[in-house]
């Protein structure tokens, strides 16, 4: 089954449809100038009311709980809470804004004001507006232009009417531009500024190799993004597949340390940053190496049947070894992953191995963790020490 757009982003886009009921309203702003309200001007108004109310409905409960359903569905974890996660998704993907379009609102409506006459209702809205500005910062006409600015990056320090008549020229300068063409760049600006503060916020971290937070530093640090959300076409389990590889949303030891098993685990000598190792490739080939994504996904000999399927005969030369200090063992994300968001045959074949993998995971960690872990005193000294060093955080492999 595919993921069709309006099923995908529908918890996403939950304040859309609070949008749309501002903006059928008939409260205008300032609303005692209701008495010059004509038919034939209400399509105008009505955006005066979306523009108006659109930074307090992207900041309203309603859309932020709009937001938590769909990182939480598209996670499948508790990682879905909108206010620390949805910045982490702009470093990575672009999501379909509701501002790009409001933005383009903006522009049209200023122009709309601007070339009527100024004995016209649009044209005493202006008047007013412009005034209210000036006295309160708080102004619709204020924050919309401080909108704008935010999203083409125009200068805003200062005196306040400096910036905003500054704001207010590009606004009608980008006004006569084509509709779509308009939308278009707006949404660029607007992609491109949210990936920016995104990415900013994301190098200001202090992210280590157990973070949540590593996969997409490393992405941000290669210059790789992976582009509208909306275009990809896989299964919806292939989808949140991708999204727990990008996000840590993977139960796998690097980020969770086995923290389901970890009474067991100490009572085998297998503590602090040695619980962050493949038990597999310790236990059965005395190799020492982080269970990362990577290596779950193309190392692990656990899962080798497990790999089938044109992903991993195209991948198959392009895996560089786990012994391999240079280049990183971790780049095989950076190729990968874009052709999974691109090919839905390639995404829903990783969807399946993950599946699958989770699974036989689950069942020989559940089998042998029963059953009492031995590993031998030399191996286990050997292996906290490697864990302690750089290359174990890169997720270098190392014979013990």
């Amino acid at each position: 089954m595919h993921v069709p757009r309006d099923i995908a982003l529908s918890n996403a886009r939950k304040a859309d449809g609070i949008v749309k009921s501002v903006a059928g309203s008939t409260v205008v702003f300032p609303s005692h100038r209701l008495v010059f309200l004509h038919q034939s001007l209400s399509s105008s108004l009505a955006t005066v009311n979306a523009v108006a109310w659109a930074p307090r409905v992207y900041s309203s409960v309603e859309w932020r709980q709009g937001e938590a359903c769909f990182y939480a569905w598209i996670l499948g974890s508790s990682r879905g809470r909108a206010a620390a996660f949805r910045w982490r998704w702009d470093a990575l993907f672009q999501l379909p804004s509701e501002s790009s379009i409001v933005l383009v609102a903006v522009a049209r409506i200023i122009h709309q004001m601007h070339a009527a006459p100024v004995d016209s209702f649009l044209g005493g809205l202006q008047a007013e507006l412009w005034s209210e500005s000036r006295a309160h910062p708080g102004a619709w006409m204020c924050g919309a232009l401080r909108w704008w600015a935010w999203c083409f990056d125009l200068y805003t320090g200062g005196p306040r009417m400096r910036w905003m008549e500054g704001v207010y020229g590009h606004v009608l300068s980008m006004a006569d531009v084509d509709r779509d063409e308009l939308h278009a760049v707006v949404k660029q600006k607007v992609g491109e500024r949210r990936f920016s503060d995104a990415a900013a916020r994301l190098r200001g971290l202090v992210i280590t190799y157990k973070s949540y937070d590593f996969v997409p530093k490393l992405f941000v640090e290669e210059g790789i993004f992976l582009g509208p959300l909306t275009g990809v076409t896989c299964t919806r389990f292939s989808l949140q597949a991708i999204c727990k590889v990008l996000y840590g949303g993977l139960p796998l030891a690097r980020a969770r340390a086995h923290y389901d098993r970890k009474e067991q685990l100490i009572a085998a000598g297998i503590c602090d940053d040695l619980r962050r190792v493949c038990l597999f490739c310790l236990l059965t080939r005395n190799i020492c190496v982080m269970e990362s994504e990577w290596h779950f996904i193309f190392h692990c000999p656990l899962y080798t049947d497990l790999r089938t399927g044109s992903l991993f005969r195209r991948r198959a030369a392009e895996v560089v070894s786990e012994h391999c200090s240079f280049p990183r063992p971790y780049s095989i994300l950076f190729r990968t992953l874009p052709l999974c968001i691109k090919e839905p045959t390639l995404a829903n074949q990783l969807g399946s191995f993950i599946r699958l993998s989770l699974r036989a995971r689950e069942g020989w960690l559940e089998e042998t963790v029963r059953g009492g872990l031995h590993i031998g005193p030399i191996v286990c000294n050997n292996a906290h020490v490697y864990c302690n060093t750089v290359e174990f955080a890169n997720g270098v492999a190392s014979s013990l």
